[in-house]
């Protein structure tokens, strides 16, 4: 099911950095945050080692993150 929020300046942000992500990354975190499935059976269903899943959700959040504050560290 699809969510429709109004957009924001920090929705908009946020389909745009997670688009943005290595393939990669963006496959973990989608699977994670969007599907709920827990990093073991991400695991599994890439075939792909546990802490490599792990490792790229960090990474992907990381990356967020930095963006975020970069973007937004002005409005407050």
């Amino acid at each position: 099911p699809t969510l429709h929020a109004p957009e924001t300046a920090e929705s908009e942000f946020l389909a745009r950095a997670v688009a943005d992500l290595p393939a990669d990354q963006r496959q973990v975190l989608v699977l994670s945050v969007y599907d709920d499935m827990g990093f073991k059976e991400i695991s599994d269903a890439l075939g792909e080692p546990y802490h490599t899943v792990v490792s790229r959700y960090r990474y992907a959040l990381e990356k967020i993150r930095r963006q975020y504050k970069e973007t937004f560290r002005h409005e407050s």
